[in-house]
């Protein structure tokens, strides 16, 4: 998390070394399910600590293999917004609150309005299909917290091509909720 902790270096870790890789990176999980967490409602049957150990032992029983830790963020962060929407998608099934609202915002303070989870999921996934890149640069800068240099360095393209497709798939998100 640029603003929040230090980065380690872009090493790739073993394969099988998830163990060592999560005890590593907890406290950077922990933020991303703040973030997740932080718009949900306070008696919410997960809590953020909860809501990293359930993507982990998901994680471990999907037998991903991780390529570095970046890899290994993007994954947990989609897992955990996974658990969250199943959540939210058994509370609505049983008449339960509209309480999957969250507020996204990036390491320059950029805010990407309140929205509904299960909406956005479903947008962002139809980004996705439409431009895969354009979806994760959105990820990498809003779940998972990295900065432009962060993001461009891990996907080997410049700041001002990350700072661009930040900005329209935001665009193009918005349009997409309203």
């Amino acid at each position: 998390m640029a603003s929040e902790t230090a980065i380690p270096s872009e090493e790739p870790e073993p394969s099988g070394d998830l163990d060592r890789l999560f005890a590593r990176l907890y406290e950077d999980l922990r933020v991303i399910a703040r973030r997740y967490m932080a718009g949900e409602r306070p008696n919410h049957p997960l809590q953020a600590t909860a809501l990293v150990h359930e993507a982990y032992m998901r994680l471990i029983g999907s037998g991903a293999k991780i390529e570095n830790r970046a890899h290994f963020l993007r994954l947990a962060a989609r897992t955990m917004r996974r658990i969250l929407i199943d959540e939210a998608r058994r509370g609505k099934g049983k008449g339960g609150a509209q309480y999957t609202h969250i507020t996204l915002h990036d390491d320059a303070g950029f805010v990407f309005p309140k929205f509904d989870m299960i909406d956005f999921d479903r947008a962002l996934d139809k980004l996705e299909q439409l431009d895969e890149r354009q979806a994760l640069v959105f990820e990498l800068r809003f779940f998972i917290g990295l900065s432009v240099e962060e993001v461009a360095a891990e996907l080997h393209v410049s700041a001002r091509t990350i700072k661009t497709d930040t900005q329209i798939a935001s665009a193009w998100l918005r349009r997409e909720l309203s």
